[in-house]
C-alpha cells in the first residue's frame, strides 16, 4: 500500500503523463507506415516500394549503432522531439512524391527520425523515473506502445476507407508533431537529481 501511494504521488507529475502519452501518439500507426506506403506507392507511380522498407530499416539500425554516444551526451527529450519532427515531415511529404528518388529519400529521413526518437523515448522514461517506479514506468510505456500498435492500424483503416491515403499521412504527421511537442515540453531532471536517483 505504501509503495502504491509513493507511486501514485510520483506518477501524478506532468512528466510521467507526457512521456508515455508521447510514446503512444508517436507509435500509433507510425511503424505501420511501412505497410501503408507499400500499398500507396503504386498509386503515385512507385514500382518498387519494398526499397522504402529496406532503406528506412538500414538507416534506423545505423543510427542506433553509430549515434549511441551522442544520445548519452545531449538532452534526450529535445533530441527525441527532433527525431519525431523529422518523421512528421516525412509523413506529410509522402503523398507529394513525384518520383522514386523522392520516395526513397523520404525513406532515408524517415528511418533517421525513427532511429533517433524511439530508443531515446525509452531512455527518457528511465531518466525521469525514480528508482521505486522505474520498472513499472518502463512496463507501462511498453503497454502504451502496444496500444499504439493496436489503435494505429484500426484508425488508419477507417481513414483510408473514408478519405484515402493523403489524409492518413496528414493525420500521421499531425499526431507525430503533437508527440514531438510533448517530448520537447518535458523538463529533464537535473544532473545532480539524476545521480541521486541511480
Amino acid at each position: 500500500m505504501e509503495y502504491m501511494e509513493r507511486y501514485t504521488e510520483h506518477y501524478s507529475t506532468d512528466n510521467c503523463f507526457a512521456e508515455p502519452t508521447a510514446r503512444v501518439v508517436a507509435t500509433g500507426g507510425a511503424l505501420h507506415l511501412l505497410e501503408l506506403s507499400g500499398r500507396q506507392a503504386p498509386t503515385i507511380g512507385i514500382s518498387r516500394p519494398g526499397a522504402f522498407f529496406t532503406a528506412a530499416t538500414l538507416v534506423m539500425i545505423a543510427v542506433r549503432l553509430f549515434c549511441s554516444a551522442m544520445f548519452d551526451r545531449y538532452d534526450k527529450f529535445r533530441l527525441s522531439a527532433a527525431g519525431l519532427f523529422c518523421s512528421a515531415c516525412c509523413y506529410a511529404l509522402l503523398p507529394l512524391c513525384a518520383s522514386e528518388t523522392q520516395f526513397h529519400l523520404l525513406a532515408i529521413f524517415t528511418g533517421l527520425g525513427w532511429g533517433i526518437a524511439m530508443p531515446l523515448q525509452a531512455a527518457a522514461m528511465f531518466d525521469i523515473s525514480t528508482p521505486q517506479t522505474r520498472a513499472m514506468n518502463q512496463n507501462l510505456m511498453i503497454i502504451m506502445m502496444q496500444g499504439g500498435f493496436f489503435l494505429g492500424p484500426l484508425a488508419a483503416g477507417q481513414l483510408i476507407h473514408q478519405y484515402g491515403f493523403n489524409l492518413l499521412f496528414l493525420g500521421l504527421a499531425i499526431t507525430t508533431l503533437l508527440s514531438a511537442a510533448m517530448m520537447a515540453a518535458i523538463n529533464p531532471p537535473a544532473k545532480e537529481d539524476a545521480a541521486c536517483q541511480k
